[in-house]
């Protein structure tokens, strides 16, 4: 038997199946600390930006590519 079915996708054995599901029970998100202080410190950033630069900021785009730029405050 063939390990490529009819539509070409490749055929997966029950033991890798298994560890599959095994590996999702297991696995837990990261949980990422967010108190208040943080989201207060994210929004003053996002103001004083807005403030300083006014005509940077005119649509949803140009704060997200404002994430790209600076990662480490988002």
């Amino acid at each position: 038997m063939s390990l490529i079915t009819f539509t070409s996708t490749p055929r997966f054995s029950p033991m890798a199946n298994l560890l599959s599901l095994i590996a999702r029970v297991l696995w837990t998100p990261a949980n990422k600390s967010n108190n208040e202080d943080e989201s207060r410190d994210r929004r003053d950033f996002l103001l004083e930006m807005m403030e300083l630069h006014p005509c940077s900021f005119q649509s949803e785009l140009d704060f997200q590519n404002m994430m790209h730029v600076y990662p480490s405050r988002f």
